[in-house]
């Protein structure tokens, strides 16, 4: 305590503190110098007083008789004080401090300008800045430690990207395989089964999430026993053979994720009732099958599309399929094996990159931390820069029981339209990628090549686009009737990097897509879109990316970063449309969509998806000495990524408009 009622400095306001952590220590500095005076033999110091009542420093001082040994200290209005060299200064305490100003002081410490972020490379949380994130304050008490629990992740958010690692790629391309084959295996053994399903087996529960599909699957059913009624021999049962063992960046699939369960509710029943039967059917895939298996282990060996299981669960997840010579292969890396002799340019070596996506790094990330972490998490956010897999679309998903555990939880989910849309709507394979990248085509001029293949490069399938806006809608839907909050969640169509571009594509290309959306479904009532009348429609647009949005009743949980010349006419929209609108179209050679803009190159987008290596320069050496033989080999070996294969499935190119090459093989 301080002495009262002395003459003394003036007193320091105590809401200019300015509190640091040194190590684990909080340390006050006051901005007040100490200062020494000698009077004889006095000496004079400043003294910091607790701050609760707000206290005034006091100048103590005494004064002592030098020529009487024996003489006490004599007080007026000041007291002795020992030497500098040992005096002790006390400090002022962070739990003296009221509780509004601690408060506020914890604020401002662990508030970080553009919140937290997920570095892949380090599988940690970090500033947006890269820098670690700075707890230290934490480790000051137990006090300290119980108050602050919350602070971190209810003053920031949490932003998990798409993420490539090059330890990780075994794992997702296992992922991807076995999902998308136990898919089509699935869908093969219901339909070969078709005529011992009877009706009960579709019955569920009304509260049944795939409950909507369940009509789907009976009327494929119905249909196949349809088409046996009128051409008898014609089934046979579907091939599973890879479509691809170098893995497209297909286009969304028909088949989601809710109608695989609605599936695998009947093929549980089914195996129930006819377990035999099941076991053959399954054998005819995966022949030997049953001598190691029952019916019912059929349904523990997959995974869920937003899993990221360990190495070695999915390592034998595959063996368990026979898919390891599937997942190596599309981990492998490929070179090209066709040439024209006319080809001047960079011979690389190719090998496809397997993205996780943003919202399976999310789930991953919320079901290790402890469930008070999770639901001090105030928002999250979810950016699907890249096309990841399997099924990308029906990943937010798994968010959904943590949405339900915490209502305080804000759902930030973005889609970067080029390179999910744009990507996927080309159907890139390895082949697809290397002939595009080292065809003769791409190293001629405009004046050499015909015009129309040279702008190829440049324009993608419209309907492919419209294809994978329809099926991100679709799935969006199901997120929203699975029971997620509509105010707790927006999805962002994202334009970078370029916004004018993107507003060029909704205005023109995807007018009759959204027009046909809000016919025939529930982009309306589920408040995706908001109503037609409404001056926003189709949706909103949001300044920024960074902007914290407000999901305010009657604006749509779909928004945009760029304009979209609005208001619409969707009378003029559904007029003008003098055909069927169908979600689906079919791709023909005229359905191009130009997309040639100085900050957009379709090559360099579809090159984000490949790692690559250069082997050697083709020169007319190399073309001499190779142009007259069948094959053209490399003569490069094994490394330490593994072996360099030759491309599979790769078809001889139309012959060039230039002046006559011979092709050598």
């Amino acid at each position: 305590m301080c002495p009262q009622g002395l003459d003394a400095v003036p007193m320091v306001d105590i809401r200019y503190l300015n509190p640091t952590v040194l190590g684990t220590r909080l340390v006050f500095g006051f901005g007040i110098p100490v200062k020494a005076g000698r009077h004889g033999r006095s000496e004079s110091y400043i003294v910091i007083c607790a701050p609760s009542p707000p206290p005034r420093p006091q100048t103590l001082t005494s004064t002592l008789d030098s020529s009487s040994p024996s003489s006490s200290p004599s007080f007026s209005a000041v007291a002795v004080t020992p030497p500098m060299d040992n005096l002790v200064v006390p400090r002022a305490s962070l739990l003296g401090l009221p509780r509004e100003l601690r408060l506020q002081i914890y604020r401002d410490y662990f508030t970080v300008p553009g919140g937290y972020v997920y570095d892949g490379d380090t599988d940690k949380l970090v500033q947006a800045n890269s820098d670690p994130i700075q707890l230290s304050l934490r480790r000051v008490c137990r006090t300290v430690a119980h108050e602050t629990h919350d602070f971190p992740f209810s003053l920031n958010s949490v932003k998990f990207s798409t993420v490539y690692r090059k330890d990780w790629q075994k794992t997702a391309a296992c992922l991807k395989t076995i999902v998308m084959y136990y898919s089509k295996l699935q869908r093969a053994v219901l339909l070969h089964l078709r005529l011992q399903i009877t009706p009960d087996m579709f019955n569920h529960d009304s509260d049944a999430e795939f409950g909507k599909h369940m009509p789907t699957v009976e009327a494929e059913v119905a249909e196949q026993i349809s088409l046996d009624a009128r051409y008898p021999g014609s089934y046979r049962f579907a091939s599973l053979e890879r479509q691809d063992r170098q893995d497209y960046l297909c286009r969304p699939s028909s088949n989601s994720h809710l109608m695989d369960k609605a599936i695998t509710h009947v093929l549980r029943a089914l195996a129930a009732k006819c377990p035999h039967e099941f076991e053959a059917a399954v054998d005819e895939a995966q022949p030997g099958w049953s001598a190691s298996h029952s019916a019912l282990d059929f349904f523990n060996l997959t995974m869920l599309p937003w899993e990221i299981p360990s190495l070695a669960e999915a390592k034998t997840l595959a063996e368990e399929w026979n898919l390891t010579e599937d997942t190596d292969l599309k981990t492998a890396w490929y070179r090209k094996q066709l040439f024209y002799t006319a080809y001047r340019g960079p011979i690389f070596k190719y090998r496809h990159r397997h993205y996780l996506s943003a919202a399976s790094l999310a789930i991953r990330f919320l079901t290790q931390i402890t469930a008070r972490q999770r639901l001090s998490i105030r928002r999250l956010v979810v950016n699907e820069d890249r096309t990841s897999g399997p099924r990308p679309e029906c990943h937010p998903l798994g968010l959904i029981p943590f949405s339900r555990e915490n209502p305080n939880l804000y759902i930030d989910h973005r889609i970067n339209i080029w390179r999910n849309f744009v990507v996927r709507s080309e159907n890139i394979s390895l082949n697809n990628m290397v002939t595009g990248a080292e065809g003769i085509w791409s190293h001629l001029t405009q004046e050499e090549i015909d015009e129309d293949q040279l702008s190829l490069s440049h324009q993608a399938y419209g309907s492919g686009l419209k294809d994978c806006f329809s099926h991100l809608m679709s799935h969006t839907m199901e997120i929203l009737n699975q029971g997620i909050n509509p105010g707790s969640y927006t999805l962002t169509l994202d334009g970078e990097p370029d916004l004018n571009c993107s507003t060029y594509m909704f205005t023109s290309l995807m007018k009759p897509e959204i027009a046909y959306l809000t016919l025939h479904t529930d982009v309306v009532t589920s408040g995706l879109f908001v109503p037609p009348d409404h001056p926003d429609y189709p949706f909103m647009a949001r300044r920024a990316l960074d902007d914290t949005i407000h999901v305010k009743k009657g604006s749509s949980l779909l928004r945009c970063n760029f304009t979209l010349d609005q208001p619409w006419n969707y009378e003029k929209m559904v007029e003008k449309e003098n055909r069927p609108i169908s979600p689906s179209a079919y791709i023909d050679s005229d359905d191009r969509f130009d997309i040639r803009t100085p900050f957009i190159h379709l090559q360099d987008l579809q090159l984000e998806y490949f790692d690559r290596k250069k082997l050697m320069d083709s020169t007319d050496d190399t073309m001499r000495e190779y142009g007259g033989q069948r094959t053209f080999e490399f003569e490069v070996g094994p490394d330490d990524e593994g072996p360099i294969l030759p491309s599979l499935f790769i078809r001889t190119p139309p012959a060039p408009r230039v002046n006559q090459v011979t092709e050598s093989r």
